[in-house]
């Protein structure tokens, strides 16, 4: 009985969802040895280690400063995974091969969130600075724009 409050209370403290793989594996080994009348029933190691709640991994980034770094695909078809680090970074990983595909500066302490436009190339990014800062694609051949304000002056007279 004490293995079962402690899980609950790490269910509540962490919402941990009953559906979790790793977390009903746990369950359901406590529940059975309840049942069976053991009166301190432990988890083998065996049932911890043939647990995964996860199919593949992308590594590469950083997450030791702050809980949760929200991670989210992106691409016309969802061909890419994209995360904030706690180095200052955005990683793009290719979702299939689990392959760091480019990395970008980000923040000047840490990135936590990074969130894809639905439909335009375009992508929000924010860390603890006051700021959410907004990304586009650039062409590799930027033009120069030093006469911008008699550009805008002369479009604006047309």
């Amino acid at each position: 009985r004490v293995a079962s409050s402690l899980l609950m209370q790490f269910q509540a403290r962490f919402r941990t969802s009953s559906n979790d793989s790793s977390f009903k594996a746990v369950s359901d080994s406590i529940n059975s040895a309840i049942e069976s009348g053991q009166k301190d029933p432990t988890v083998s190691r065996t049932d911890m280690f043939s647990c995964t709640d996860y199919e593949q991994r992308y590594l590469g980034h950083c997450n030791c400063k702050t809980d949760i770094k929200e991670a989210n695909f992106f691409g016309p078809n969802q061909e890419y995974i994209m995360a904030g680090s706690d180095d200052r970074y955005i990683f793009f990983w290719d979702r299939q091969t689990t392959e760091v595909l480019r990395v970008y500066r980000g923040d000047n302490t840490l990135v936590n969130c990074v969130q894809p436009h639905p439909y335009l190339p375009l992508i929000a990014s924010s860390g603890l600075e006051k700021v959410v800062k907004i990304w586009s694609p650039q062409s590799e051949d930027p033009e120069n724009y030093e006469n911008i304000n008699d550009m805008l002056m002369t479009n604006d007279k047309e």
